[in-house]
């Protein structure tokens, strides 16, 4: 229970009710209108996998988050998410009740507040990485159907997918437990300050209540939203931006994937793929230098 401990005093020594409102907000609408859509579109191109490598991240991920395996890692994946947009329905209830006033002391956070906090962070980690997946999943597919690819990883982005992916997998057991379920336990957690008294107490006496979203297995190397001041409107537009026209990146891999196995090729859609990389590289690139700027 320590890393809770930790995890609060790397906070913002502030945060604001509103904000963090907003930001559940932000999150429902990219799962429902982008995340989960594009799962299922990814179902047919992706669960018939045959690159290697993928195939055994597919297999690792099912045995570690426990999704089903029935149709393959994709189905169970987007089965899986189902139920997060209710989850957040209710985790924002929460929020506005156990947050009473706009401006939210982190020094004085509760065992029950940080978990309600970490499970928005979980969420949204969920979403951001399950992009970064999949494009790493389209792009090697098409390399196993043979067909040049334009859309490159680099090392440091695949070391990074590779670090992550075992919190990934956890963290999708915290979001696939019905809304009901995540309800009750978020409630049951010890409305407690966290501290390293209280830390080293329920450590022995909780049953791992007062730890819902599993901190013990969920990394917290991410940099989370609520550690650096990047609400800004401008933040998260390119992010939403990014996102947007990694589905239409997606788009055509899939097209290209299907292409490739058949035997056939499409110039047009190459030329596509290549305009697509450098926008989406280029946002990136603004993405991290506005988070090295505001942390």
């Amino acid at each position: 229970m320590d890393s809770l401990v930790a995890y609060k005093e790397r906070l913002l020594p502030v945060l604001k009710r509103s904000e963090l409102l907003n930001d559940i907000d932000a999150i429902r609408n990219d799962y429902g209108k982008l995340l989960m859509p594009e799962l299922a579109l990814a179902e047919e191109t992706l669960n018939k996998a045959k690159d290697a490598q993928l195939v055994k991240m597919f297999d690792s991920l099912v045995r570690i988050s426990r999704i089903s395996r029935t149709g393959g890692a994709i189905s169970g994946l987007k089965n899986a998410l189902a139920g997060v947009e209710k989850s957040l329905d209710k985790v924002q209830d929460l929020i506005k009740h156990d947050f009473g006033g706009e401006q939210i002391a982190t020094e004085s956070m509760t065992y029950r507040q940080i978990a309600l906090l970490r499970y928005v962070e979980i969420a949204r980690f969920v979403f951001e990485y399950t992009l970064r997946f999949l494009r790493y999943a389209y792009m090697v597919e098409l390399n196993a159907a043979g067909q040049k690819n334009n859309d490159i990883i680099t090392k440091n982005e695949l070391k990074s997918l590779t670090e992550l992916f075992e919190s990934y997998a956890f963290s999708i057991t915290v979001l696939a437990q019905d809304p009901s379920k995540t309800e009750k336990a978020l409630k049951e957690t010890p409305n407690i300050l966290v501290d390293e008294a209280t830390s080293d107490a329920l450590s022995f006496t909780s049953g791992g209540k007062a730890d819902p979203t599993r901190s013990d297995f969920i990394s917290l190397k991410w940099n989370p939203i609520y550690k650096i001041r990047l609400f800004m409107a401008d933040f998260q537009a390119r992010k939403y931006r990014k996102a947007k026209e990694e589905l239409r990146m997606f788009e055509i891999q899939r097209l290209r994937i299907e292409n490739a196995r058949k035997g056939q090729a499409d110039p047009i859609l190459d030329k596509q793929a290549i305009e697509l990389t450098g926008i989406i590289n280029e946002l990136q690139h603004d993405i991290n230098q506005m988070e090295k700027e505001y942390a």
